[in-house]
Formats: C-alpha cells, structure tokens, sequence
C-alpha cells in the first residue's frame, strides 16, 4: 500500500473474511504519509514499514520475502475479494495441477467507482481477460497466485520498475520463458475500487503500452515470446494501426486541403470500430446505448494514446531509458 486509505478498509475486511482457513496476511506499507498504517492496525494483520517510497516491485518482493506460506497470493489495496477466492486459489493450485505454478484471475464486470473512464477501464480488463487461453504468461497482482519457490527461483519482481507500473507483465512474462506455467480462472474475479478519470483513463494506456514496447525492446522481439504481449485483443492492436492512419489523412488533408483525405479519415474510424465492434456491443449489452455511443468516441483517444505511448517508448529506449 502506498496512501490508501481511500479504499483500503473496504480491501482489508474482504481479505480477512476469506472462507478458506489456513493464511496469513501481510501489508506492505510503501512509505506512506496517510492514515494507512493506523487503519491496517485495527486488523489482524502483519504490517512492514519500508522507510522509503521504493514502488509496488520493491513493496511485494518484500513481502514475499517474509511470508511463510508454500503459495503467495498477491492483490492491492484497491481491491475487494471474493470471499472464496483464496479456497478457488486453493483448489486450482492442488496437487491435480501440479503442472501449473500459478493462478491468475480478472476484474469483474461490476465496478465499484460508477463514473464512465472507470467502468469503461473495468469492464475493458475484463471483456480482453475473458478472451485469453487457459495459459497465460500474464501475472495480474490485482488477484494472482504463485509458488513460493517458483517465486524465488525466478528472482522476483524488477525493482528497476518504480511506482506501481507493469511489473506484473513483466514478471508473468519472466517466469513463463523459464517454462513455467500460470493458468487464468475466469469465475476468479475482484472488484476494482480505482476511480479513473478520463485523463487517468488516458495515461493509463500511455504508460502501459510504453512499459510494454520496452520489454520487447529489452527482450529483442524473439519469436518464441510472441504470445507474451497478447493480452489485449488482436481487434484492439489493430486499431491503433489504423488510428495513426487516421491522423496522417487528417494532417494530409489539412496540409494539402483536399477533402478526400478527410473523407479516408471518416472511414477508417469506421473501420476501426467496425473491428472493435465485439467490445462496443459488450459494453452496450452491460451498460446501455448512452454508454455505447460515448465508448464509440473514446476508444480512437485511448488507442491513440496507446500508440503515443509505444511510440514515446522506442524514442526513450534509443536515448538510453531502457525502464
């Protein structure tokens, strides 16, 4: 936790009312400069004070350090669980799958924070998780579970990764390369108590496609981890291709002053979301046609941002940034 208190409470009672009867909890406290150690205080519960504001990488890999469980279970503090989430981690990490040394679960479908950039944030991570194969090579710490020793044999998080960023992509693709394997339980959900704001929504997508076009960078784009980066819909990745397309029509014909160039424009809007329109009828069917026809416009600014994001990445990385 690094100042939660907003949604930390709400986080704590989930934890600590697990049907499942045999963990511990531990609460790792990034130097925070709220109220949040006096509210971890009222619960049983085992706090660690850092004695810096070091990121979730730094945070988590301390607390896996002194947890004494054979399976660690990692979320955040803008979480609710489930209250059989840890007996389905329990279960799903039994000894008829041994063959797996992690579990991973999603966002559910119902939001806490009602507002339009946090539904549509939510309810987008939980439409592109539902669409993943069995195996999965992504570890999502709003809710995933991994083997202590697979944990430590595979070093951990990057603490070269500050503030809470993608170290968990990385990390998930870390381990499956060294032939691991994380399985995803889709009826493994937790609410999602973040407020996004359009801008947040926004930057979100910038930081993460930046964090993710670095790994790859750092890896070298090898064939054998391809699949790594598939978490987002293939429909979704091509449409921040044609988003880019899109601009380069809309400065073409402002530069030039043909509305032909415009006209390309309008219909490559329509192209991309034709491509999206699985995820558009989604979130209609979940939240109406209001609903429907906003996402219709956001979702060219957050590929858009996506794209700004990737490319921002390459530059960064050629100058020397490699995080």
């Amino acid at each position: 936790m690094h100042n939660s208190s907003e949604t930390l409470e709400e986080c704590l009672i989930s934890v600590c009312e697990q049907d499942y009867p045999n963990y511990d909890v531990l609460v790792v406290d990034d130097f925070s400069r709220d109220n949040s150690p006096e509210i971890v205080k009222r619960y049983p519960v085992k706090m660690i004070r850092l004695d810096d504001n070091y990121g979730a990488a730094t945070a988590r890999n301390k607390g896996a350090e002194m947890a004494s469980g054979e399976i660690l279970v990692f979320t955040d503090t803008d979480v609710i669980l489930e209250r059989n989430c840890l007996s389905q981690i329990a279960e799903g990490m039994s000894n008829g799958n041994h063959h797996f040394s992690g579990i991973v679960g999603r966002l559910s479908d119902n939001s806490c924070p009602d507002n339009f950039a946090s539904s549509y944030k939510n309810l987008y991570m939980h439409y592109a998780y539902g669409l993943l194969p069995d195996e999965v090579s992504v570890f999502y710490t709003s809710i995933a579970a991994i083997k202590k020793e697979v944990f430590h044999i595979c070093k951990g998080f990057d603490t070269h990764y500050e503030g809470a960023s993608i170290e968990d992509m990385e990390f998930g693709e870390r381990v499956t390369a060294r032939g691991y394997k994380f399985r995803i339980n889709k009826n493994l959900m937790v609410k999602h108590l973040h407020r996004y704001s359009f801008i947040d929504l926004l930057k979100t997508g910038f930081k993460r496609a930046e964090g993710i076009i670095k790994i790859m960078l750092r890896k070298g784009f090898s064939k054998g981890d391809k699949s790594t980066y598939q978490s987002s819909p293939l429909s979704f990745r091509r449409g921040i291709y044609i988003t880019f397309f899109l601009l380069v029509c809309l400065c073409l014909g402002t530069i030039f002053r043909q509305s032909l160039f415009f006209v390309m424009a309008f219909l490559l809007y329509f192209l991309m979301l034709g491509i999206n329109f699985p995820f558009l009828n989604f979130l209609r069917k979940k939240r109406g046609w209001s609903f429907f026809f906003k996402s219709c416009g956001v979702i060219g600014l957050d590929m858009f941002a996506h794209g700004l994001g990737s490319l921002f990445g390459i530059f960064s990385y050629i100058l020397g940034k490699k995080y």
